[in-house]
């Protein structure tokens, strides 16, 4: 009896372990804190006019290719493990913008995830043309669930408060050393 007990208890540890590790790569809503708030709701005015984001797109590669140029299509109910969002951009500045962050909300199908990361450094596109900056970490998307990027805010710290990507960020940034997106 003990016998089987225990192998029950084993099958369900490996399904509970297999699905966490199937699902450890969802998109999650990070959990603002008064230390580490959501900017969006700071009153940043984001009059630095810095960059210019050319496009937002979705990419399954390490290099930040466009998945729609990799594939014209993709066949609906497929997973793809490791998607990100990235943008294009240009920039008017001649230095680089360092200890970058964004926040942005993430829409996939009806589920909503207000995101930020650390982006560290923007670089300089002045007389080089448009770049390309990844924007989210890694994660599944399913061919066919619709995915929307909205509410856009990127912070950068000139005054070098900020010291890196662990730094509470509640007085670090200027709200006008900023770009604000739909």
């Amino acid at each position: 009896m003990k016998k089987n007990k225990l192998l029950k208890i084993l099958i369900v540890s490996i399904l509970l372990l297999s699905t966490l590790t199937t699902f450890g790569q969802q998109l999650e809503s990070f959990q603002f804190t008064p230390e580490r708030p959501d900017l969006r709701l700071a009153g940043f005015n984001c009059t630095s006019n810095n960059f210019n984001v050319e496009n937002v797109y979705l990419s399954a590669e390490i290099n930040g290719v466009d998945l729609a140029d990799v594939m014209e299509t993709c066949s609906p109910g497929t997973v793809y493990d490791n998607v990100a969002i990235f943008m294009h951009y240009t920039q008017n500045q001649t230095g680089s913008v360092q200890k970058a962050r964004i926040f942005a909300t993430v829409t996939i199908n009806d589920s909503i995830y207000n995101i930020t990361r650390w982006l560290g450094e923007i670089e300089s596109t002045k007389g080089a043309g448009e770049k390309t900056k990844q924007l989210t970490t890694d994660f599944k998307w399913t061919c066919g669930d619709p995915i929307s990027f909205s509410d856009v805010l990127i912070v950068w710290d000139a005054n070098k408060e900020v010291v890196d990507e662990t730094s509470p960020w509640s007085k670090g940034y200027n709200p006008a050393q900023c770009e604000f997106g739909a």
